[in-house]
């Protein structure tokens, strides 16, 4: 056996061996699991995971008109799906759902009257409650810590054409009743909105602004670092921080404006009310999913060659490549699909549409798990 040979056999065993483990590594077979289907093939849903651990899956779309006006349940210990109760009214991609302290949901958005509905899972059915004071698509939405519901910004319902808001109403759920309360100094629609301690952060396109609960205003958090129209995505870290990720930049030139995804990441501190910059991700995203696995690593969702991917950012480490991709999703989804994490720390991919779709009409049924433990094994 030759010197050259015995060379050439060596250099692919281990371009054999490297390939195997970029594949192991989220550039492959798909690192997920199936959790069956839908009854009804949407996108544009809302998902909720219930105080139960069950996983609600409410209205949609399953084409470009018409909204969806059933619901269903995940069961993650039986993997199985079953329908929930119809809703009163449908609703399509621009409702937002909140779980209520009492562990009811709330569905607001996307009817020209205003109306809203919480769903009761001990019952399973649906009932009305106050309308907003003001119709509106596109809410941003979040639970106070008192139990009252938060309804920011959002487009004018009542209105053709995209007419955003500045305004904002609280839901009270000692009273049933919306009351209107301070208005925001900026219009946000479709922009992010979490909690930090007692008060929520809301997120516009050039502008954060804190709202208290106490005194019913809004106050600046400060300029973040990049303009973000719509499509970014914030989340709570495990220390407080929030990351806001993605999202859309308009740019001007002189045929028009046009938009531009963004790869660029940032955190806000709410001790210091600063924002810093951090590392960007691999690819741009807007109207992606992001949310943080038990570990604290926060994880984003999106299209990267031809193939959806799970890419994580751990705060701790020390590594330069900050965004590795850690998984590949088996369906190929686009935008307005859901990721949420399960109590036992898996994360559960929902419907969407086809990313290969030219009209974005081919609704997803299918749903799929990623076990972050599994993957780092």
């Amino acid at each position: 056996m030759t010197k050259n040979f015995i060379n050439r056999l060596l250099t692919l065993i281990l371009g054999s061996t490297l390939v195997l483990g970029v594949l192991g590594c989220g550039g492959g077979e798909p690192d997920t699991t199936s959790a069956g289907s839908m009854s009804t093939p949407r996108w544009g849903h809302s998902a909720t995971v219930l105080t139960d651990g069950k996983l609600l899956i409410v209205g949609g779309q399953e084409r470009l008109s018409g909204r969806v006006g059933t619901a269903e349940i995940y069961d993650p210990t039986s993997n199985t799906w079953s329908a929930a109760a119809n809703m009163i009214d449908a609703r399509g991609k621009s409702h937002s759902a909140v779980l209520l302290s009492d562990g009811k949901v709330m569905v607001i958005g996307d009817s020209e009257t205003g109306t809203v509905e919480i769903y009761d899972p001990a019952s399973n059915t649906w009932s009305a409650t106050d309308s907003l004071n003001k119709p509106r698509n596109y809410v941003s939405t979040v639970l106070l810590n008192d139990g009252r519901v938060l309804v920011a910004g959002g487009e004018d319902a009542t209105k053709t054409g995209r007419l955003p808001l500045n305004t904002a109403e609280v839901w009270d759920p000692s009273t049933g009743q919306f009351s209107e309360t301070g208005p925001m100094e900026q219009d946000a629609t479709a922009n992010p909105i979490v909690l930090i301690g007692d008060k929520a952060l809301l997120i516009s396109r050039y502008l954060g602004e804190i709202y208290d609960p106490t005194t019913g205003t809004w106050s600046s958090a400060g300029k973040p670092m990049r303009e973000r129209a719509q499509g970014a995505v914030a989340v709570v870290m495990n220390d407080g921080k929030v990351m806001v990720s993605g999202g859309e930049f308009i740019r001007h030139g002189w045929v028009g404006a046009n938009t531009v995804p963004l790869m660029s990441t940032e955190t806000y501190d709410p001790a210091t009310n600063t924002w810093i910059e951090t590392s960007s991700m691999i690819e741009p995203r807007k109207n992606h999913a992001s949310l943080v696995l038990q570990d604290g690593r926060v994880i984003v969702l999106g299209p990267k060659d031809d193939k959806t991917v799970i890419d994580a950012y751990d705060p701790n480490s020390i590594e330069e490549m900050k965004w590795p991709t850690i998984g590949v999703l088996a369906e190929n989804r686009a935008e307005s699909y859901t990721a949420s994490l399960l109590n036992d720390g898996r994360v559960i991919v929902v419907g969407g549409y086809l990313i290969n779709d030219d009209k974005k009409t081919r609704a997803i049924g299918t749903a799929e798990i990623f076990d972050p433990n599994a993957a780092a094994e």
